[in-house]
């Protein structure tokens, strides 16, 4: 595609609209300094074109330049100027989100709905903001309205079942995934998602049989890309981490046959990180991460200016107070980063570090403290499982048990059979002496981790601490 458009530039150097898609085309390409070229000309031509279609060019123009405070003033320019074109109030709705004001871009996607009434596929992306700020009945009504609207349309299912998940209702959720799946019975996806399903209520062997069933009716790249992510994510669940590297393997050779090279990079690639930490595999995270800062300063802003982020992600994986110099000072440059680029969606990233800094100087109140910012700020249910369970875990650091308890019985009411939180409730217990409570929770984390690789630490441990406890048992 990016040849063809170089062709009609040879032919006219000025043709400013094809500058444009050509710097789209090679941002994707990943390559940053010819996508700037391009838009720099797009910038120099862009009054052969009409006043409208100039605040695209200037929207990516800013956008390349780093200067993202111009980017959104010109967004709201744009609809100052032309109230009635939809794709300013888009642009201006995506920065709102990115600068964590979900108000303001549900506000502008009711206009968008006033001006086009027929574009209903923004009640899902109200019903999405709304489900992020965690106000779920609310995003409900959205979701339901565009079911009612086009009830043979399995995606009208699939969000609420999503809507569902994320509350922790897994059973609800089935029931809308399996009407998706009715729907479009020959999508992996619909599979794929009732497979998700099955693995949060601990039927494993089920889980696994969706999954090859998905794989079954995969067609595409994107597809089976889409079903060897989830797979990574069953074994990374049960702690089975070397399987879920392969899996993993997997799924980049998927991305690599449809997906540009800054989405392997960004999407792909820094997935092993975490993998291979949890493996015990350090060594190869470290080599990932070197691979990233080398090749960094390529991408487009803000993208080339976060290689310290995947110091961080290493960091944060890692159970070591001995990085907590360095962690500190990568929390230094992600306020930076916030500041300069406004970019408030990674606020959540930032009071995490601050929380796990705080753990390790061991300030537990402190650290309480901090996970709550981060929950508030945290869009995905997975992740606030973890943060759930992290501050039960403070909570018992400081014996402050009933409190503990409380806190990871919600967490599993977002993930019933998390062995991470069950493990946690365990040691609660047992330090109250509550020891068949303690061994009840356990023996639920061990049966996940059932088969769990010798060396995963978290399995290590809970089975050294049930030999432990048995041997307390049957003295006792």
């Amino acid at each position: 595609a990016a040849k063809h458009y170089e062709n009609a530039l040879k032919e006219d150097p000025s043709f400013a609209y094809a500058h444009y898609r050509l710097y789209l085309l090679l941002t994707d390409l990943n390559q940053r300094d010819r996508a700037e070229n391009a838009i720099l000309a797009a910038m120099q031509h862009r009054y052969k074109l009409p006043e409208l279609f100039q605040f695209f060019i200037k929207s990516e123009y800013y956008e390349i330049q780093g200067e993202w405070q111009s980017a959104f003033e010109n967004a709201k320019h744009w609809v100052e100027l032309y109230p009635y074109a939809t794709q300013g109030h888009y642009t201006l709705a995506s920065h709102y989100q990115r600068m964590n004001q979900p108000d303001m871009g549900i506000a502008e996607y009711k206009r968008i709905l006033e001006i086009e009434p027929g574009s209903h596929n923004n009640l899902r992306n109200i019903g999405n903001i709304l489900s992020q700020k965690g106000e779920y009945n609310e995003a409900l009504k959205y979701y339901e309205h565009y079911a009612n609207l086009y009830p043979n349309e399995a995606g009208s299912f699939t969000e609420i079942g999503r809507l569902y998940s994320t509350m922790g209702d897994f059973e609800q959720a089935k029931l809308y995934f399996k009407k998706a799946l009715l729907i479009e019975p020959e999508k992996s996806d619909h599979v794929r998602r009732v497979a998700d399903n099955e693995l949060h209520l601990g039927n494993f062997e089920q889980a696994l049989q969706q999954y090859q069933n998905a794989l079954n009716v995969a067609k595409i790249p994107q597809d089976r890309r889409s079903v060897y992510e989830s797979l990574s994510n069953y074994y990374k669940f049960r702690g089975q981490m070397d399987i879920a590297i392969e899996y993993w393997d997997l799924y980049v050779a998927e991305m690599q046959k449809f997906a540009p090279p800054i989405d392997i990079l960004m999407k792909g690639k820094l997935g092993y990180i975490e993998r291979y930490v949890q493996a015990g595999r350090e060594d190869k995270a470290l080599k990932i991460v070197k691979e990233f800062e080398a090749q960094a300063h390529q991408l487009e802003p803000p993208w080339n200016q976060v290689s310290f982020g995947v110091d961080f992600i290493f960091n944060m994986n890692v159970e070591d107070p001995e990085t907590g110099a360095v962690l500190e000072e990568e929390l230094g440059k992600l306020e930076a980063f916030i500041q300069t680029y406004n970019w408030e969606e990674w606020r959540g990233a930032f009071w995490l570090g601050r929380a796990k800094l705080d753990y390790y100087r061991e300030e537990y109140s402190q650290a309480i403290a901090d996970f709550q910012k981060a929950i508030e700020l945290e869009k995905g249910r997975g992740d606030k499982v973890f943060l759930i369970s992290r501050i039960g875990h403070c909570y018992r650091k400081l014996k402050e048990f009933e409190e503990a308890k409380e806190t990871l019985q919600e967490a599993l009411k977002l993930e019933p059979f998390s062995p991470r939180v069950h493990y946690e409730l365990a040691l609660v217990y047992w330090e109250q002496e509550k020891k068949q409570q303690a061994m009840e929770h356990l023996n639920t984390a061990l049966r996940v981790w059932e088969e769990a690789d010798a060396e995963y630490k978290p399995a290590k441990k809970a089975r050294e601490k049930l030999a432990e406890w048995e041997l307390v048992t049957e003295s006792n």
